[in-house]
């Protein structure tokens, strides 16, 4: 009988542990700008629904798109705007 690989990454193998830093702080209403444009011309986003994918809405031609959220995460440049009730609940860095 073969033995079964280890659930997590051996120190001695040398891989690297994935990154496993905590989701971004994101709100429905938050308007992004992404590293890549829409096909419209646009570059920018409005997040309509948070989960562990997101809903995006393009703000020129209204298209609503999917994304996972660690995929977004990598792609957000900026925010552009906050919702007005979550600006001043945010902790300055």
């Amino acid at each position: 009988m073969q033995e079964r690989p280890p659930m997590k990454p051996d120190p001695s193998s040398g891989e690297k542990p994935r990154d496993l830093r905590p989701p971004m702080k994101l709100y429905v209403g938050d308007v992004l700008e992404l590293k890549k444009p829409h096909p419209c011309g646009a570059n920018e986003w409005e997040i309509t629904k948070l989960g562990m994918d997101v809903r995006l809405r393009c703000r020129r031609c209204g298209r609503c798109t999917m994304i996972l959220r660690s995929r977004l995460e990598r792609r957000i440049r900026r925010f552009l705007e906050r919702p007005a009730e979550v600006q001043g609940q945010e902790k300055p860095e």
